[in-house]
C-alpha cells in the first residue's frame, strides 16, 4: 500500500526521518549520516517551514564589521518621523485645499522629498535613493494615476439659529468636511455626458433626513403607481441590486451598448428572437423574459449574461407591457423583496416640492454589532450576498447601504430631471462622533469591465464593494456629530447652499494626471544569492487630516529599521530595498506600479505595514503570511515579542495572504513570500477614515499609542531579522545506534522498534501538519521525497505492504480524512518503489486526523 498526503509540513521529527532513511544503508554510507542529516533538515527548514528560533530574538547580528550588543530600536527616531509625516497637513500654503498627504496632492509630494528622500540620504545612508514617478509603462494599459480630483467645495447652513446656538460659523470649513465625487468607471462616463468635470451647485435645498438602512425612498415610495410581480424564478442564479429604466425591447430591435447602462429589458420569448437579443446586451442592469410557453426557457442560453435574467409569468409580463406601453420613465428595483415597477412620475404625492439633500447619521460600531437601529435593508443586502441576515453588522455594510441608494438616487434622478421635478442634490453622512468620514471616489485605472447591474454576488469585503459600486454616483458631503445632529433637530426650518467642483484626470501615454511618486533606497551586499531582494514597505498616502494610524507609523517603522541597519553595520543576507508607495487608497497604485516596472527583480521577501498603533480598545493586530509554511515562525515571533502582553490590546492573528492592501499585490510574484502587520479593522475602528476639530480628532496623534508603536515596531524588526539578518543556523552532530526492529521480517538494522517511536510520538505535542510516528523500509531513494519548488511542498511516498490490499474498506477510510491513499500492488506506477515494511510516515493537517487514522490502522 502507499499512503499519500501533500500538504505543507512544519515541526517535523528529524530524528525519525533520519532513523528510516539510514535504515536500508551499508555500513559505509551509513557513515555519511552526519551529513545526510543535514541535508535533509536544510531541505525541510527551505521547504516545510520549521521553526527553529532563537530563545532570545534580540541575537546578535553578523555585522560585517561591526555589531548591535543587543541594542533596541530608536523609539525616539521612529515617534519623531511619526509626527513629521503626520503633521504635513499643517504646512499647506494658503489657498490649497489642505488634504493631508492624499495621492498626488501637494502634501503627498512634500513627504516623498522633505521627509522620505532627505533622511534616507542624509540620515540614514542609504543607497540609490529616487523616487520613481508613477505614469504610462509601455505595453500596459493601465492608467496609473488617472483619478477623480476635487477641485473646490462648500456646504453653508441657513438658518439665523444656527451659529447662536452651536457657536460654529455658518459656512461649514473644509477642514471640518469632506466632499466625495460623483463618479463611476470610465466606460460609463455616458452618465456624466462623456466628462464628470463639473460643478454641481444648489441652493436653499431643504432637509431629508433618510436611514440608510431602512427601505425607502426607492421606487414606489411616494405614490400609489407601482406594480409588484408575483412568481418570478432567476433564469441564471445571478443575485443582484436590480436599478433601472424599464425597457421593452421588439422582435430584432438592437439596443447600442451605451445605451444599456441602468436600463432593464423585457423580452417576450414567444418573439423567437430571445436568444440573439439576450447575445446583444452585455451591460445591462437585468433582464426579464416573460416566459410564453412556445419555445420554453430551457432553450435559452443565460451562461454569457453577467446580469440576471429573470422569467416573468405570460400573464404578469401581459400587464406589464400595458403599462410599458402607457408610460414613458418606468423604474425598477427589487429592494423589497418583490419585483416593484414604478410608473407614473407625474403623480408624486408626498415627493417634496423643492431640491432636496438626503442626511443619514454613520452608527458607531458599538450600534451596528448590536443591530439597535432600522436594518431592513442591510438585512436585504446580506440576503442577497448570502449572509447571516442577524448582528453583528459592520461599517462595511452601512457603506453598501449608502452606496446603492447613491446610486439608485442617481437614476431616479433621471427620471425625475425629465420631468421637471425637484431631485435629490446631494448626500449628506454626519459621523457618531466629532469628526467627519473621508472616502475617494474609485475611477478603475485597470481597464477591467464592471457591470452596472452592481453585483454583489461577489463582493466579500468593504474594498469589493467600493470597487464594484464606484460610489457614489450622487455627490456626498461628510461633516461632523456636532454639525449633522443640529440639522436633523432643525431640518424643517432650515435650509442647504452648497457647491461641489469636480474633475476627472486621466493619464496618457505621455502625460502623468497626477504629481505621484514611489521612493526607493537600497542596501545591496556584495553577492545577494541569485540577486535575490527583500523589500520592506509602506505606503506613503493617507487622508486629508494627520492620518498616523493610516498609516505613517508604518513608514516611521520602516525608516527605524533602516536607521538600525546604520547604526550598527549591520550586513544582511540578501539587497534590501525600503519603499514607500502611493495611491493605497485608491487601488495601491503605486504597488502595481512598483510591481509592473520591476518584473524582473527576483524579490523573495516582502515585509509590509499597514495601518497601525491607534489605541482604541478592541483593536486587534492581525498577522498575514503568504505561505503557511512561514506561519510557525511568524506566530512564534509574535509570542516572543509578547505584543499582547506588552501592550494590553486585544491579539489575533490569521494566515491569510488577502489582507493588508498592498501585500496581495506583491503576493502576486510566483516566489515572493509575503507578510503584512494590520491593526484596527474597518468594520470596528470608530475613527478609521476620519479627520476634524482641526485634525485633532479621528485618525490622528491623539489617538495614537506610543507603547503600541513601539511593541509593533519591535515585532516588525524581530520578523525581518529573522529573515534577513539571523546568522546561519547550524546543527549538533546527531547519532544513533541502529539495530534490528522485532517488528518486521527482514534482519537488517531498521532503527528503533516501531512501539517505541509510536510511544515517543505520543508523548509529544504535534501541531497542526505534523509527524506521527515513522518506521524503516521507505523504498527507493528518489521516491522518499518529492520536492515542488513551485508551490513550496514536499511529499513522502510511504509503502505498507503488510496491509491487505483494501481491507475492511480501509483507504476509503482514509480518503475521508483528507489524505490520499494508493495501493502499491494494484497500481503499476507504484509497484517499482514499493517495498516490505511494516509501517508508514504519516502527515496530518490536524490532530483530529491524526487521532482517527491511528485508531484506523492500530
Amino acid at each position: 500500500m502507499e499512503f499519500f498526503s501533500t500538504i505543507n509540513v512544519k515541526n517535523v521529527d528529524i530524528d525519525l526521518i533520519l532513523s528510516v532513511y539510514m535504515s536500508n544503508k551499508t555500513g559505509e554510507e551509513k557513515g555519511m549520516k552526519n551529513k545526510i542529516y543535514v541535508i535533509i533538515v536544510t531541505l525541510l527548514i527551505c521547504l516545510s517551514g520549521i521553526v527553529i528560533i532563537p530563545n532570545n530574538l534580540e541575537v546578535e547580528a553578523s555585522g560585517g564589521g561591526g555589531g548591535e550588543d543587543n541594542e533596541t530600536l530608536d523609539t525616539d527616531y521612529i515617534w519623531d518621523m511619526v509626527n513629521d509625516i503626520a503633521k504635513v497637513v499643517y504646512r499647506y500654503p494658503d489657498g490649497l485645499i489642505p488634504k493631508g498627504r492624499a495621492f498626488g496632492s501637494w502634501g503627498a509630494n512634500r513627504t516623498v522629498f522633505n521627509i522620505l528622500k532627505y533622511e534616507m540620504n542624509n540620515n540614514l545612508s542609504l543607497g540609490d535613493v529616487h523616487e520613481e514617478q508613477l505614469g504610462h509603462i509601455d505595453g500596459n494599459s493601465w492608467e496609473y494615476t488617472t483619478c477623480f480630483w476635487i477641485n473646490d467645495f462648500q456646504l453653508t447652513v441657513n438658518n439665523n439659529d444656527y451659529e447662536t446656538e452651536t457657536g460654529l460659523p455658518s459656512n461649514i470649513p473644509k477642514k471640518e468636511s469632506f466632499l466625495m465625487a460623483a463618479g463611476c468607471s470610465k466606460s460609463k462616463l455616458t452618465y456624466f455626458d462623456g466628462n464628470p468635470t463639473f460643478n454641481n451647485t444648489f441652493s436653499n435645498v431643504k432637509i431629508t433626513p433618510k436611514n440608510m438602512t431602512s427601505f425607502n425612498i426607492l421606487g414606489g415610495t411616494f405614490n400609489n403607481f407601482y406594480y409588484q410581480i408575483p412568481g418570478t424564478s432567476n433564469v441564471n442564479n445571478k443575485n443582484s441590486i436590480i436599478l433601472g429604466n424599464l425597457t421593452y425591447i421588439t422582435e430584432n430591435e438592437t439596443i447600442s451598448y451605451s445605451e444599456q447602462f441602468d436600463r432593464v429589458f423585457l423580452i417576450n420569448e414567444s418573439s423567437g428572437n430571445c436568444q440573439e437579443q439576450l447575445d446583444n446586451i452585455t451591460n445591462a442592469s437585468a433582464t426579464f423574459v416573460i416566459d410564453s410557453g412556445p419555445k420554453g426557457l430551457d432553450s435559452i442560453d443565460t451562461s454569457s449574461c453577467v446580469y440576471p435574467v429573470i422569467a416573468i409569468p405570460k400573464n404578469n409580463g401581459t400587464d406589464l407591457l400595458s403599462i410599458i406601453q402607457n408610460y414613458t420613465y418606468i423604474l425598477v428595483d427589487n429592494v423589497t423583496g418583490n419585483l416593484t415597477f414604478t410608473y407614473n412620475f407625474s403623480n408624486m404625492g408626498s415627493y417634496p416640492n423643492q431640491n432636496f439633500t438626503i442626511i443619514d447619521r454613520i452608527p458607531d460600531h458599538y450600534e451596528l454589532e448590536k443591530g439597535d437601529f432600522p436594518n431592513d435593508f442591510i438585512k436585504f443586502v446580506r440576503a442577497i450576498q448570502g449572509k447571516n441576515l442577524a448582528p453583528p453588522y459592520n461599517f462595511g455594510d452601512y457603506v453598501e447601504c449608502w452606496g446603492i441608494k447613491a446610486m439608485a438616487w442617481h437614476i431616479i434622478n433621471q427620471f425625475l430631471e425629465n420631468l421637471s421635478k425637484p431631485v435629490c442634490k446631494a448626500f449628506i453622512l454626519y459621523s457618531s462622533f466629532e469628526h467627519h468620514w473621508m472616502l475617494h471616489t474609485k475611477v478603475n485605472f485597470k481597464n477591467i469591465e464592471y457591470n452596472t447591474s452592481f453585483c454583489i454576488e461577489n463582493l466579500l469585503d468593504l474594498q469589493e464593494v467600493i470597487m464594484d459600486i464606484e460610489t457614489p454616483r450622487l455627490q456626498t458631503f461628510t461633516i461632523n456629530y456636532t454639525v449633522g445632529d443640529w440639522l436633523v433637530d432643525n431640518y424643517a426650518d432650515t435650509t442647504l447652499t452648497g457647491y461641489g467642483n469636480q474633475s476627472l484626470l486621466e493619464e496618457t501615454d505621455n502625460t502623468s494626471a497626477v504629481d505621484a511618486y514611489n521612493v526607493i533606497g537600497n542596501i545591496t551586499i556584495d553577492q545577494s544569492p541569485n540577486d535575490a531582494i527583500a523589500i520592506l514597505s509602506n505606503r506613503i498616502d493617507g487622508w486629508w487630516g494627520q492620518t498616523p494610524g493610516d498609516s505613517g507609523i508604518g513608514g516611521a517603522i520602516v525608516l527605524g529599521i533602516a536607521k538600525y541597519f546604520k547604526d550598527y553595520n549591520i550586513k544582511p543576507k540578501y539587497n534590501l530595498t525600503f519603499l514607500f508607495t502611493t495611491g493605497e487608497e485608491i487601488g495601491c497604485r503605486g504597488a502595481w506600479h512598483y510591481n509592473n516596472t520591476h518584473p524582473d527583480d527576483n524579490v523573495i521577501y516582502y515585509f509590509g505595514l499597514d495601518q497601525l498603533g491607534m489605541n482604541q480598545s478592541d483593536q486587534v493586530l492581525e498577522l498575514f503570511c503568504k505561505d503557511l509554511i512561514h506561519w510557525d515562525i511568524l506566530n512564534e515571533t509574535l509570542n516572543q515579542t509578547q505584543y499582547y502582553q506588552r501592550t494590553g490590546y486585544v491579539n489575533k492573528t490569521d494566515n491569510s495572504n488577502g489582507s493588508g492592501s498592498e501585500m496581495a499585490t506583491f503576493s502576486s510574484r510566483e516566489n515572493c513570500s509575503s507578510f503584512m502587520f494590520v491593526k484596527g479593522a474597518i468594520a470596528t475602528w470608530d475613527h478609521w477614515h476620519r479627520t476634524g476639530l482641526n485634525y485633532s480628532e479621528g485618525d490622528c496623534l491623539a489617538r495614537t499609542d506610543r507603547d503600541d508603536v513601539n511593541v509593533t515596531a519591535e515585532l516588525y524588526w524581530n520578523l525581518t531579522k529573522y529573515f534577513l539578518v539571523n546568522p546561519d543556523i547550524w546543527f549538533d552532530t546527531y547519532s544513533i545506534t541502529p539495530f534490528d526492529s522485532p517488528n518486521d521480517t527482514g534482519d537488517k538494522n531498521d532503527g528503533r522498534p516501531w512501539e517505541q517511536k509510536r510511544a515517543e510520538a505520543q508523548n509529544k505535542s504535534y501541531p497542526k501538519g505534523s509527524l506521527l510516528y515513522a518506521c524503516a523500509g521507505l523504498g527507493d531513494n528518489e521516491a522518499i521525497i518529492k520536492v515542488n519548488e513551485i508551490e513550496k511542498y514536499f511529499t513522502l511516498n510511504i509503502g505498507n505492504n503488510d496491509i491487505e490490499p483494501n481491507k475492511t474498506g480501509w483507504i476509503e477510510k482514509i480518503e475521508k480524512l483528507g489524505i490520499r491513499a494508493d495501493e502499491a500492488e494494484t497500481d503499476e506506477s507504484l509497484q517499482k518503489i514499493a517495498r516490505d515494511c511494516t509501517c508508514g510516515i504519516v502527515f496530518f493537517d490536524d490532530k483530529d486526523k491524526r487521532r482517527n487514522l491511528e485508531e484506523l490502522l492500530l
